[in-house]
Parts: C-alpha cells; structure tokens; sequence
C-alpha cells in the first residue's frame, strides 16, 4: 500500500515538475491520473522544498527580504517547469476570447498575448509581495510552514475542481489522463488536512489557516464558475491557473487574518 501511495507521487513528480525521475519506472505509458489525482498536493510539497531551502538559507544572509522571496519564487518555478504559470496566461489570454470556440482556440496557442502577460506579471508581483509579508509576520520558519500548506492547499483545489466541472473539450486533458475518481478528492482533502495539523502544531496560528482555506474555497468556487460560464467546464490550463489563483487566495486570507 505504501509502495503504491508512494509510486503515485513519483509518477505526479514526474510529468508535472521538472524534478529528475527515471524513466524505466513507469513502463513507457502516460498515467490514468484519476486513479492518482490525490497525489497532486503530495507532490506539490515536494516540488516546494527547494524553494523552501532557498528560502531558510538566503534568510540567514544580508539579502533584503525582496530579494529572498524573488529567488525562492523562482527556484519553486523551475522546479515546477513553469507548468501552473503556462496556464494562468493562457486562461488569461482566452477568457478575453469571443466565443467559446474562440476562447479554446487561443488557449492553446503557445504564444502569449497581452492579457495574459499582464496576468503573469500580477500574479508574479504579488506571490512575491505575500511571501515578503509572510516572513514579516510569521518569520523564517512560519513562512516555510506557510508556502508549504499553500502548495498542498491549491493542489487539493485543482483535484476538486478537476472533479467537480465537465470537461470543455475531450481532446484534452480528459481524453489524456482520465477523470478523478470519486475518492480522489476525499483523499486529497486528508492528505491535506493532515499536513495543515501539522504545521498548525509547528509553526502556523490554526485561526489563520482557518481564514486562508475558506478564502482560497471561495475564491476558486468563484473561480469554477468563471471557468463554467467561459468555456463550459475545465482545460488543463484551467488546473493550472486554479493552482495559482488558490495559492494566492490563500495567502491573502491567512495574512490578513494575522
């Protein structure tokens, strides 16, 4: 069983991040990602430790604390191949469409227009604006425990929405790798849950967490139905925005609540 759970966070590591996996481990096939969607934030939390590194070490220096959020937010895009900052400009770029049609046309051209620019520069800006505040109000070590719960937080949210909007096309994501099962998110929400007592017994204040995981579910039900009225459902560059839009969401609630 544990072999299994841990196979499934290698398998997400390996096609969502750039994190080096061998390929013999997974027999030349692309996974059914709805038997395994309750990985995502699992691997989320891997992906986000070298970015946490980062982070504790460039804190001990004379760096300013911009200076710190910019080359830890950098060091969590690479790691991640820029996959989530890839579909935030492109829902970006399509909302601003005519037609349904339209708008699944420019998402999946893979050059970027203004709009979407323009959202990748927010989003940008105030990622690293959050992670300055958190190491103001929290220090090194709650900021860590924070970007860690807000990586776990938006994976669980893109395997909700994932499961809870139709698909808007079956060329995509769907046909590729499948739907969520229904345990999916119950697992994912545990895993989750599990992670958040801990930091919470750690490092975070639980009334804070409280305010940013109701924010982050507000916003991205919000966020769902945007997505439903837009285009008729979810894209994979729909996930992929939902992750950033959760994770900011998420920030924002917990800081505002300190």
């Amino acid at each position: 069983m544990i072999k299994d759970q841990l196979h499934d966070v290698v398998t997400c590591l390996r096609f969502l991040t750039r994190i080096p996996v061998p390929e013999h481990w997974f027999a030349h096939k692309e996974p059914h990602f709805g038997r395994i969607a309750w990985a995502l934030p699992a691997a989320g939390c891997v992906s986000s430790l070298p970015a946490i590194l980062v982070l504790l070490l460039l804190v001990q220096t004379s760096l300013p604390a911009l200076a710190t959020a910019v080359f830890a937010l950098a060091t969590l895009v690479v790691v991640q191949g820029a996959l989530h900052e890839d579909g935030l400009a492109d829902v970006c770029d399509g909302f601003g469409g005519g037609s349904k049609e339209r708008k699944l046309e420019i998402m999946s051209d893979s050059r970027i227009g203004s709009y979407g620019t323009l959202g990748l520069i927010f989003a940008m800006m105030a990622r690293v604006a959050l992670i300055v505040g958190s190491l103001a109000s929290l220090g090194p070590a709650g900021s860590a425990a924070l970007l860690l719960f807000a990586a776990a937080g938006s994976r669980l949210a893109m395997v909700w929405l994932w499961s809870f909007l139709l698909p808007a096309k079956y060329s995509g994501l769907s046909e590729r790798f499948g739907e969520p099962e229904a345990d999916q998110v119950f697992k994912a929400a545990l895993f989750c849950g599990a992670v958040a007592i801990v930091l919470i017994f750690v490092a975070l204040p639980i009334a804070a967490v409280l305010v940013g995981a109701i924010v982050a579910a507000i916003v991205v039900w919000a966020f769902s139905h945007l997505a439903e009225k837009q285009i008729g459902g979810h894209t994979g560059d729909v996930l992929g925005a939902t992750q950033i839009i959760c994770e900011i969401a998420l920030y924002v609630g917990f800081l505002v609540a300190i």
